[in-house]
């Protein structure tokens, strides 16, 4: 390239100096590949020229007036597009969140009413299983209130969502389950079947509706109160191990004995599963904790029962199965009364705890209706401030092309 640095000044007629040129510089570069880069550069500023005239317009034509504001809006909408993003995304997790919880504070009703038939099927249970053993009047009078109280706590389930269990035919709809159990119920005195048959029928079903309440809500539905959820349904469990302990305590102490071995080790298995499941339920509620500890303050009647369970225990392990007195049924009936309290303990329980999720529900729905009306709001002022925006920025447009186009003119 030596002889481009001789030569100020290349002339297109000047033939013998572009041969020069080329020849002096072929020990740098071939023709070909000089060529080359003319062709890029000459093609290089051809697209930046056509960058620059796509955005460039004559300001007297309409089409370059056009283009100017163009140019202008699309600068301001790039802002404005995504504060409009963001605003739009807050907006529909907060709706997301807010139709979420709508329907789990759905769940959380639909649960209650099914903890009512579950507590319900319980005492009928129980009550059932004293009938078969005393045969007594009052018993008969008791068992029959009961019906009534489980048949209401029924209709007022306004959803019967069978699931899996569907396959069972009493669960197909409320009303088949309903006569099934009143087919039951009137072939009681007929059927001749025993206690424990009786409370494995009865257990059967309410471990059914257990498994609803267990399905009904999830971790990833929940959310931030999972965890007194959680604990809802621990005492419902609790609460069913503890009327399967009181119904076999029943019969232990009116009967004198237990009718196997297999019967005792299911009263073993309900005493420690209700306790466990009972102390899993404090851990995830303060409320639980709170309410378990003032009933401990008033443990007179519920420290005669755990009396009366160690004495199951002891009399069985001793190989003393056989608790014959002439007050087997007044022993039954106060081992039921006092277990009862317990009973009426994790009922108490769980009504707090629906209270206390429904209070949780409306605070946090609350602030969801009053994060969308500030979105809204935040929005619309958005909305407003851009249309003023453009409104400003055509005018303003419109007065500087009319200035130029007075210059223009002069």
């Amino acid at each position: 390239m030596s002889c481009i640095s001789q030569h100020s000044r290349v002339h297109p007629n000047d033939i013998h100096s572009v041969s020069e040129i080329t020849v002096g510089s072929s020990r740098s570069m071939t023709e070909s590949q000089f060529n080359v880069a003319i062709h890029d550069l000459v093609h290089l500023d051809a697209a930046k020229n056509a960058f620059e005239e796509f955005f460039k317009g004559n300001p007297k034509s309409f089409y370059g007036k056009t283009k100017q504001l163009f140019k202008i809006l699309f600068i301001i909408m790039i802002p404005v597009t995504l504060l409009t993003c963001l605003i739009t995304n807050t907006f529909c997790v907060t709706f997301t969140n807010y139709h979420d919880f709508s329907n789990i504070r759905n769940t959380l009703l639909y649960s209650v009413k099914l903890g009512r038939v579950i507590h319900y099927l319980q005492e009928e249970r129980d009550v059932s299983a004293l009938y078969l053993i005393s045969s007594e009047k009052e018993v008969k009078t008791l068992l029959l209130m009961s019906y009534t109280e489980t048949d209401m706590s029924l209709e007022e389930l306004t959803t019967w969502t069978a699931g899996p269990t569907s396959i069972r035919k009493e669960f197909k709809s409320k009303e088949k389950f309903l006569s099934y159990l009143n087919k039951h119920r009137y072939e009681l005195d007929t059927l001749k079947q025993t206690v424990v048959e009786e409370l494995q029928m009865y257990t059967t079903l309410i471990r059914v509706f257990i498994k609803w309440l267990y399905d009904a809500v999830t971790e990833d539905q929940s959310g931030s109160i999972w965890r007194s959820l959680v604990a809802y349904q621990e005492v419902v469990a609790a609460k069913e191990y503890k009327g399967l302990e009181r119904a076999l305590g029943t019969i232990y102490y009116a009967a004198g004995q237990f009718s196997s071995i297999d019967v005792y080790l299911w009263f073993l298995e309900s005493q420690d599963v209700a306790n466990a499941t009972f102390f899993s339920a404090r851990q995830y509620s303060d409320l639980v904790l709170d309410l378990y500890r003032n009933f401990n303050e008033e443990e007179l009647r519920y420290g005669i029962v755990t009396h009366m369970s160690s004495d199951i225990k002891r009399n069985y392990s001793a190989g003393n199965n056989n608790n014959n007195n002439n007050n087997n049924l007044q022993t039954a009936q106060w081992w039921f009364d006092n277990k009862t309290v317990f009973m009426d303990l994790l009922l108490e329980t769980q009504s707090e705890l629906a209270d206390e999720i429904t209070q949780m529900l409306d605070t946090l729905q609350i602030n969801n209706v009053n994060q969308m009306w500030t979105t809204s709001v935040v929005f619309f002022c958005v909305f407003t401030i851009t249309v003023v925006i453009i409104y400003v920025v055509f005018s303003l447009n419109d007065e500087i092309q009319k200035y130029l186009w007075t210059l223009s003119q002069r």
